[in-house]
C-alpha cells in the first residue's frame, strides 16, 4: 500500500482516488475508503497534473519506497 502525505505535513494517509480539482483554486484531492480531502494546493492545474505524473511514476517503479511527500509548490 503507498501512503499521502499532505503539503502541510499533518495527514498520512491511504493512496485512493486521486483528483485535480480546479475550483476553487488548483488542488489535489485523496479519497480513500469514503473520506477524502484537499492534499496540496498549487498555482495551477497543470502543476496538479505534474504532480499526479509524479505520483503514478513513483508508483509504478519505486516499490521500495511507499509514501510520497506532496511538493510544496
Amino acid at each position: 500500500m503507498m501512503l499521502i502525505r499532505s503539503q502541510d505535513r499533518k495527514t498520512l494517509m491511504p493512496i485512493g482516488t486521486l483528483e485535480c480539482g480546479t475550483k476553487p483554486y488548483p488542488h489535489i484531492e485523496n479519497t480513500f475508503d469514503g473520506v477524502g480531502g484537499s492534499v496540496g494546493t498549487y498555482d495551477s492545474e497543470s502543476r496538479c497534473l505534474e504532480i499526479l505524473d509524479d505520483i503514478q511514476e513513483m508508483s509504478t517503479r519505486d516499490f521500495h519506497q511507499n509514501v510520497f511527500q506532496m511538493p510544496e509548490k
